[in-house]
């Protein structure tokens, strides 16, 4: 325990053991916890680095696996804007080597299931953002903004 009769500021007893026996380190965490989180940690990070072709097969995948559903639509979109985001104008290339991700297409409409080519715009995944930041902001959630685009609805 330390002078003022506290764990530590924030919390009573250490997250991972439930102890006060060590004193407190970070994160929640006493001495003892926090060190064997951290060499588990660096052994990842050792087993990253000793075997990239594994993670970043992996990241190809997830990142697959999230863009737009229609790859041969979506490589239509793209070169049909010049390979460029539409709103910074960062080429394709550019933000593959700055970043290591390749250009999103985003629906201007929001509505998902709207994949006309004209609906669809070439973005990178910071411009994305802050548009859909913009949204939020102005208090207007995307699925209100899908249900206002609704076939039928006046």
């Amino acid at each position: 325990m330390s002078v003022s009769g506290f764990w530590s500021r924030s919390y009573d007893v250490c997250t991972v053991c439930g102890k006060t026996e060590f004193p407190y380190k970070a994160k929640g965490m006493c001495k003892h916890c926090y060190n064997r989180a951290e060499e588990t940690r660096s052994r990842a990070r050792g087993y990253r680095a000793k075997h990239p072709e594994v993670f970043t097969k992996r990241t190809e995948q997830i990142h697959f696996r999230h863009r737009f559903g229609d790859e041969k639509k979506r490589e239509e979109v793209i070169k049909l804007y010049g390979e460029r985001c539409v709103d910074c104008g960062i080429s394709r290339e550019e933000k593959i080597q700055k970043s290591g991700h390749d250009l999103n297409v985003m629906h201007t409409d929001l509505n998902l299931n709207n994949n006309e080519i004209e609906n669809l715009r070439p973005i990178c995944r910071s411009c994305q953002a802050a548009r859909i930041h913009k949204l939020r902001d102005k208090n207007i959630t995307l699925q209100k903004q899908r249900l206002q685009n609704r076939p039928g609805k006046k």
